[in-house]
């Protein structure tokens, strides 16, 4: 048997003659927002099961870091039953997103810990022990020494660390290494309602220990966690002992779930959870994300809309290893859709569903890839887990019922034209986008129109979609006066989006620098170097045309 560890980021490797302390059936790395309810659902079922934590607590950021709330994705499943068992009326919690569901943390940590038995805290893992290809054991450090753990099956809530130390593929980020922005929180009392604050932390994957150090000490100086005057109605009460990691390392699995299966409503063989939400994704420098996403934010404004999806069971299973399982933010997702799935209804969930696929593997005595789907699909539909979500795109606004609305997308040609022809052409945009062929004929006719709007949002619509005969009009724009619109009533949710306007103006910039064309190349560095007003400033407009720069001229 060899004994895999990670120094220097490097994976070492080295003969492996101990003993086993401990076997088990199940051993979950990580008890974090999603580890926690595997290895309580896996407890519920009667497996054996032994999980470690780094932190002194279970739940890790959903519980620990005042994320008191489920901001969007889908309440249902074991998840369900436990936050009914943690409800209390001691507390009263305060928010202001519509959509939030909320649970007090710590009566939610009391009841992930009745399942506590085989739980060893403050346990850091450090290596994995592998029989030829096939992982059998973990080396984890536990009071001031190493001790070697054996399990049948395994699951990792590592921010993929035991996947990796076993040898599989990962990926990090978006092109330039970097993840989605982290955050910390702190919770205050106010006029007797406890509402969790946080403050944006900006990039941490590239820095090194100086400068990590050095931004997380700067973060703890200023609102909200240093205040001038703290008052009775001014109190701060805890502070979020973990940083929040919207993003992490991302394994490969045996199935990659991409921004086009989301917004295309992909549909598996073998689902195991379905999702809500957004493409949540909250970095500042837009520029630097992939196309889809800022077709998505940027080009066709759909930032308020929000989608339902499912998970497939190949996206947990680790590519290349019949008994490990990935769980949380590190499963088969790339940059793009983790935005969406990253949601701590969906991290439960994906937690829940790979106890009961062990669950299941242990019946049949078998690989996980092998599983009879029917037997589990009847367990997680039992559980509430696997709940069938309506299909479309939602409005991320309730109802008087608690319902998003769902959106009636633009199909008939007057539709797209009446749309096309407003301020607000975002789901005629993203229809097009989807569904080329079928409008591109209307387009080119609208392109002829004497309607100036009708004719500029066709000419984005067609770059969106990559046809070339946009690039001349996408020139008329950049080079007339940047036009801001209002395209939205109310604020988003970020201190940095707080206005609810974009512009053709930036669309075209886009979507020249896609055409790497070079007729546009001296007005895109005039606009790269003019100071605009706060509005365009906000959009980034220097920003945008310094990539576009980039991409005409590779």
């Amino acid at each position: 048997m060899k004994l895999n560890r990670i120094v220097n980021n490097e994976l070492i490797t080295c003969d492996f003659n101990k003993k086993f302390e401990f076997s088990t059936t199940l051993f979950v790395a990580g008890l974090g927002t999603a580890g926690a309810v595997c290895f309580y659902t896996a407890k519920k079922q009667g497996l054996d099961v032994i999980g470690i934590e780094k932190s002194t607590f279970l739940g890790g950021t959903g519980v620990n870091t005042c994320v008191q709330s489920y901001y969007y994705g889908d309440l249902s499943g074991e998840l369900v039953n436990i936050n009914k068992n943690a409800e209390t009326k001691n507390i009263s919690l305060a928010f202001t997103h519509p959509s939030e569901t909320a649970i007090s943390l710590n009566q939610k940590t009391v009841e992930l810990e009745k399942q506590s038995e085989n739980i060893f805290l403050d346990c850091l893992l450090t290596g994995a022990i592998l029989d030829e290809n096939k992982l059998v054991g973990v080396e984890v450090f536990y009071k001031n020494e190493f001790l070697y753990i054996q399990a049948k099956y395994f699951v990792d809530n590592t921010d993929g660390l035991l996947s990796r130390l076993a040898g599989a593929a990962y990926y990090c980020g978006r092109a330039d290494g970097n993840t989605m922005n982290c955050s910390k929180t702190i919770a205050f009392l106010r006029e007797g309602k406890i509402n969790g604050e946080w403050n944006a932390l900006g990039f941490l994957d590239n820095l090194d220990d100086f400068e990590y150090s050095k931004k997380l000490l700067e973060n703890e100086t200023k609102p909200p966690f240093l205040l001038e005057k703290y008052t009775e109605n001014d109190r701060a009460v805890f502070e979020g002992t973990q940083i929040g990691k919207r993003e992490t390392a991302r394994i490969q699995t045996e199935s990659i779930i991409s921004f086009d299966d989301l917004v295309n409503f992909k549909s598996y063989e073998k689902p195991i959870f379905y999702g809500f939400s957004a493409f949540d994704n909250v970095n500042r420098d837009l520029e630097n994300e992939s196309d889809n996403l800022i077709d998505w934010i940027v080009i066709t404004y759909m930032r308020h809309c929000g989608f339902a999806f499912s998970v497939p069971l190949e996206s947990l299973i680790v590519k290349g290893f019949e008994n490990l399982l990935v769980i949380g933010k590190s499963l088969g997702v790339t940059h793009s859709a983790a935005a969406a799935i990253r949601m701590k209804a969906e991290m439960e969930k994906s937690g829940e569903a790979a106890a009961y696929i062990v669950k299941t593997a242990t019946e049949f005595d078998c690989e996980i890839k092998n599983i009879p789907y029917e037997n589990l699909k009847q367990k997680l539909e039992k559980s509430g887990c696997l709940k069938p979500l309506e299909k479309g795109f939602f409005k991320l606004r309730k109802n008087q019922k608690g319902n998003y609305i769902k959106i009636k997308m633009p199909k008939e040609k007057c539709e797209i034209k009446d749309a096309l022809s407003s301020k607000t052409p975002h789901y005629a945009l993203l229809e097009i986008k989807l569904h080329a062929e079928k409008y591109r004929e209307f387009l080119y006719e609208f392109l002829q129109s004497d309607n100036e709007l009708l004719k500029e949002n066709s000419a984005i619509a067609l770059g969106l979609i990559g046809d070339k005969k946009a690039i001349p009009y996408l020139r008329e724009i950049i080079n007339a006066q940047p036009e801001v619109i209002e395209v939205f009533n109310g604020k988003h949710y970020y201190g940095w989006l707080e206005k609810d306007i974009w512009s053709n103006f930036v669309k075209a910039i886009c979507l020249l620098g896609r055409f790497k064309d070079e007729k546009s190349v001296l007005r895109l560095e005039e606009i790269a170097n003019t100071k605009y007003c706060d509005e365009l400033s906000s959009l980034r407009v220097n920003q945008f045309s310094k990539t576009a720069l980039k991409r005409i001229k590779l």
